[in-house]
């Protein structure tokens, strides 16, 4: 999995390229977790380039929007 930053303004995206697995979680995790702690206000996915996703991958994101608010 590839994840690029950018920022625009408040906002991070995060364009995700590749497989979101239980395999790659700690390379996701620490994007997210890197964006959060320098303070934007918005974290926006962008998933167009991720060809598959198992069911971890989908936890995470379930938990990703828990804490995100």
């Amino acid at each position: 999995m590839q994840i690029t930053e950018r920022r625009i303004g408040e906002s991070v995206i995060l364009d995700l390229v590749g497989e979101l697995t239980y395999a790659n979680r700690a390379t996701f995790k620490a994007s997210v977790e890197r964006s959060q702690a320098s303070g934007v206000r918005h974290l926006i996915l962008n998933m167009q380039g991720v060809r598959f996703l198992d069911s971890s991958a989908l936890g995470m994101l379930l938990l990703l929007r828990d804490h995100a608010g």
